[in-house]
Parts: structure tokens; sequence; C-alpha cells
């Protein structure tokens, strides 16, 4: 009976570790990913077949975007 429960456990705890994340999930190789697809470089599991859609991260530029330090701070020394 201990030798069932035992090896309950550990095919429940094997089943829940080897779970793969989704697209857009964290990733660290392609084996975290349920599409084999890990994109390294954003540490993101991409879909399989198709371009993950672009982050807009971009720097404000224009007139209602916030300057880097007030007109009247002092320059670089």
């Amino acid at each position: 009976m201990k030798r069932l429960v035992l090896m309950i456990a550990v095919l429940v705890s094997a089943v829940y570790v080897g779970c793969k994340q989704g697209d857009g999930d964290r990733c660290q190789v392609n084996e975290d990913c349920e599409s084999d697809i890990c994109n390294v470089a954003k540490g993101t599991c991409a879909p399989a077949g198709g371009e993950m859609e672009e982050i807009d991260a971009g720097v404000p530029d224009g007139p209602d975007a916030a300057p880097d330090a007030p007109s009247d701070a002092p320059g670089d020394v």
C-alpha cells in the first residue's frame, strides 16, 4: 500500500513539474515551451508557426513626451 501511494505521489509530481509554458510565457530553453520554440533573447515562448506580436516599448517623442530633465537642471560637470 505504501508503494502504491509513493508511486502515485511521484507520478503526480512528475506531471506537475513536466508542465510546459504557453505562448508568451517565460522560458529559458526550447523544452520549457509547449511549442518547443523559446525566444531566448526575449525569454518568452513563441507560437509554433508564427511570430509573436512585438511589444511597443519605444521612447515617447513629440509634444506630449515628458522631458528628461527640467530646463533649470545643472549641466554636466
